[in-house]
Formats: C-alpha cells, sequence, structure tokens
C-alpha cells in the first residue's frame, strides 16, 4: 500500500510540474464572440526567442479583416492589435525570423506584409497574376528569406500548386508551378502547407482532391521540384 502510495504521488507531482509550464493566458480578440474564426485559415501564430506573433482573420468589422498582435514570452499583450489591411482578406498566415513578423492573406490575389518590431512595412502584391489565388502558407529560411505555397486557378485545369520567395527585404520571385491536376479532373490542390528544413531544403504537403489522398513536394532551390504521394493517407477536404 505504501508503495502504491508513493507512486501515486510521485506522478501526481510529475503532472503538475509538466502542466504547470501552462501559468497564464492572455486575450487577445477585440470583441466578445465574433473577432476571431475557426474556418480554414483563421489564424496563424509564430515565435522567436522573446516573443509570440499572431495573426487572424477578424470579422467584427465590415469587410472582414485581418489583424496582428504580438506580446512577450512570459509577459502580457503587447501594443494594441494592428489592422494589417483596409479591405476585405482571409487565409491569414504568419512566419517569424528574428524580431521581423511575415503575414501573407488571400483576396483573389495574393498580399504580404512585414513587421518590423511594430513597425508596418508596405504591402506586396503577389501570387500566379491575373487569376485566383487561394490558401497561401508561409515559412522563413535562416537568412530571413519568405517561401510561400499557394493554389491558384488555371480556366483549363482547375487549380494548381505554385511556390514563390521573397528574399529578405526585397521583393517576390516569379510563381513557379509544382503540380496541377491530371487532365480532365478539375481537380484542386488544398490547404498547403510548407517548411525549411536545416539543410535549407524546402518541404510542401498538400490534398490532392483528384486522388483523395497527401501529396508530398520537396526543392533545393524552389525552381525544380520532386513531386511523389505519401501513402496511406486516404483524406478529402
Amino acid at each position: 500500500m505504501r508503495k502504491t502510495l508513493v507512486i501515486i504521488v510521485f506522478l501526481v507531482l510529475a503532472a503538475v510540474r509538466v502542466l504547470g509550464q501552462w501559468h497564464w493566458d492572455v486575450r487577445i480578440s477585440v470583441t466578445d464572440s465574433a473577432s476571431y474564426t475557426s474556418r480554414s485559415g483563421g489564424w496563424g501564430i509564430g515565435a522567436n526567442e522573446t516573443d509570440v506573433h499572431i495573426v487572424w482573420y477578424d470579422r467584427s468589422f465590415l469587410p472582414s479583416t485581418v489583424r496582428y498582435g504580438c506580446f512577450s514570452i512570459g509577459g502580457g499583450l503587447g501594443p494594441v492589435p494592428s489592422s494589417i489591411n483596409s479591405d476585405y482578406g482571409c487565409d491569414p498566415v504568419l512566419s517569424v525570423s528574428d524580431t521581423n513578423a511575415h503575414i501573407d492573406w488571400c483576396v483573389n490575389s495574393l498580399y504580404f506584409r512585414e513587421v518590423a518590431g511594430m513597425e508596418l512595412k508596405p504591402i506586396l502584391e503577389h501570387g500566379w497574376p491575373g487569376t485566383s489565388n487561394v490558401y497561401p502558407a508561409i515559412a522563413d529560411d535562416a537568412s530571413g528569406n519568405t517561401h510561400c505555397v499557394f493554389s491558384y486557378s488555371d480556366e483549363s485545369r482547375g487549380y494548381c500548386l505554385a511556390y514563390q520567395r521573397r528574399e529578405a527585404g526585397g521583393a517576390f520571385s516569379q510563381p513557379v508551378e509544382i503540380i496541377g491536376p491530371p487532365d480532365g479532373s478539375y481537380g484542386l490542390p488544398y490547404y498547403p502547407t510548407i517548411c525549411i528544413g536545416p539543410d535549407g531544403n524546402i518541404h510542401a504537403a498538400w490534398i490532392q482532391s483528384w486522388k483523395g489522398n497527401i501529396g508530398y513536394g520537396t526543392s533545393a532551390d524552389g525552381s525544380n521540384w520532386t513531386v511523389s504521394d505519401i501513402p496511406n493517407t486516404n483524406c478529402n477536404p
């Protein structure tokens, strides 16, 4: 009995130590019930060594807009959340590089904005020109470059998946197609994601509606992609 009690006490203390790490919370929304949404791309979060950065799709104003907030790790909410755009915006995503936050969202075209400290840099339009662009995903590499994957509309094939890169402090490169649906399927690569490996290689994954599984692509330079299916990933959006 004594041995059992010792084990129980040990487990409780271990749980308290782990769960105790969640020692505070902070509210960042600006209204009681309509300031964010759980829709795809409703919000994004990133962190560096000192701060947590959050971006979300704010439905409390018309037109709905994209908002950004930042607070220090272990501290409280920082400056009042900023409005990133003045017009409609949805599917916001965020990446963090050193002290800068990078925000991307879509309104037919894609739009990008850098927050350096708390200074809002000019908005950059990008994406596949002359057509609808949706589902952006972004990631930063060790040099502060921002990598983006997104879906764009091709009238003859449906939606295709593309990649763009923004050099730190510069403009976006020309978009490169990663994959499109097979002829006749008129499919859509849903909800792409992206990350950068320690070696600088780019990795992306997406739902392939024409196959009902997850596709995967990797590239060393963003121009040439190796694409494959991930087996045993049956799914549909």
